[in-house]
């Protein structure tokens, strides 16, 4: 049994969690505020404190950096979506628990446990990245509701949740959030999955590749940025968009070398040629900056986006290396069907594997329709063809002429590759989607 001091102005929230705090076999004292909450820690010993955040005359952060001055008695702050910074803040200090609203009964002894017994050395140096992956700040913009627990990174080996779902908050404290800093908020792996509208049942019954070690991992995610930097990056692109937009692609190579299908994939791309690799990452960016400023800026669509790019060329596996090393120009009758047969090649691929979501494997099957109905394999009419596929199209296009390949041995800059697309596929290509690519690079 502990005693515990709880700090709580509503009054009705105060009268039941001190009730449930007593029926786990703890001694409750109660305070209104901070200032009184001070007081009483003054006048007895105490084996925890549980406070609010926001309360009048001092609030539970300034409760915290008071008696975490005097006493190392382990502190828990109820905290919420709405207290973003304030949870920051509190790490800092060193609260030793949190409680996102609303919470359990469950919730309340696990953590109130954690804290009084609190975990082997081991698991507090775990490094818990590998749970957790980011949602942009920006998906909260809309007023959608998130039912996922939701944290904020500390550290790679801290997370803390700050909500139990999402909840609806002002569009001015989000920006002040960005302001000072909080670009992205935390799922935890399962919950993501089912965020970006992957089947969780589905892939959970994938089997798990074992064959690549963390460290292997984290190797090839090392490799995927220095060839976004050195292949991909284009001189005069704005370097944060860029930033942006890579950690989505990471994200993306990330999830994939999770499962073996789609681990196997990437290892194709990546031991075909440096330049398909860099292609398939270079579209993948690409796309993912025109979808932003097509203000698509969900992490679902994103991260659709990205694995889209990532396997828009799949199907090449399938066919011999040496026709996609030919300038076109020279390509045989043949040789030019096999080429065109890739989009269905990967559609079918990609249709095999439970975790890839449809969207993307539409994405393989139709990045090369155009506007004018003339594109393959099926010569889609422009309100036929999937939007995703409309932004790679156009992503792609643009990293045949920006980036090292044999159609552009050399590689254009971006503003030439841009005047190259306006002058020669502008019918062909998605004039929106173009336009963004335009004001992406700018």
């Amino acid at each position: 049994m502990a005693r515990i001091l709880l700090v709580e102005d509503e009054e009705f929230f105060r009268l039941v969690l001190s009730q449930v705090l007593e029926n786990l076999g703890h001694s409750v004292d109660c305070a209104t505020n901070g200032r009184e909450a001070e007081y009483i820690f003054g006048l007895r010993e105490f084996d925890l404190v549980i406070s609010d955040v926001r309360m009048p005359t001092m609030d539970g952060v300034a409760l915290l950096r008071s008696i975490k001055a005097k006493k190392s008695t382990p502190f828990i702050l109820m905290t919420g979506f709405a207290e973003i910074l304030e949870t920051h803040t509190a790490a800092e200090l060193g609260a030793d628990g949190f409680l996102a609203k609303p919470f359990s009964q469950d919730a309340i002894k696990e953590t109130i446990d954690a804290c009084l017994a609190p975990p082997p050395i081991e698991l507090l140096e775990a490094d818990l990245d590998d749970r957790f992956h980011k949602i942009s700040m920006s998906d909260f913009v809309s007023g959608k509701l998130i039912p996922f627990g939701i944290y904020i990174r500390l550290s790679s080996r801290r997370y803390v949740k700050i909500a139990t779902q999402g909840e609806d908050i002002a569009l001015d404290r989000i920006r002040a959030y960005q302001e000072k800093g909080v670009r992205y908020l935390y799922l935890e792996k399962g919950d993501f999955l089912k965020y970006i509208g992957l089947n969780l049942r589905i892939v959970k019954a994938l089997p798990k590749f074992d064959g690549i070690s963390k460290e292997k991992k984290l190797s090839f995610i090392r490799h995927t940025g220095e060839v976004l930097l050195e292949q991909v990056f284009k001189d005069g692109i704005n370097r944060e968009a860029f930033e942006n937009a890579q950690e989505y692609v990471e994200g993306a190579v990330s999830l994939s070398l999770e499962y073996a299908g789609a681990q196997d994939l990437i290892t194709v791309l990546n031991s075909r040629a440096d330049q398909l690799y860099a292609h398939s990452l270079g579209v993948a960016l690409y796309g993912v900056m025109i979808a932003r400023h097509l203000d698509w800026n969900s992490s679902q669509t994103l991260y659709k986006v990205s694995l889209g790019g990532l396997f828009h060329d799949i199907g090449m596996k399938e066919i011999d290396p040496s026709i996609f090393q030919k300038p076109r120009i020279s390509l045989t009758q043949e040789e030019v069907s096999l080429f065109e047969s890739h989009p269905r090649r990967g559609y079918e691929l990609l249709s095999q594997l439970a975790f890839i979501p449809e969207e993307v494997q539409l994405i393989a099957y139709q990045h090369h329709e155009d506007m004018i109905g003339q594109g393959y394999p099926l010569r889609l009419q422009k309100t036929k063809i999937f939007p995703l596929a409309r932004v790679i199209a156009v992503a792609d296009r643009y990293c045949l002429l920006a980036l090292k390949n044999p159609q552009s041995p050399a590689g254009m800059d971006s503003k030439e590759a841009i005047l190259e697309l306006e002058r020669h596929y502008k019918d062909t290509l998605d004039s929106e989607c173009l336009a963004a690519l335009k004001r992406a690079l700018q």
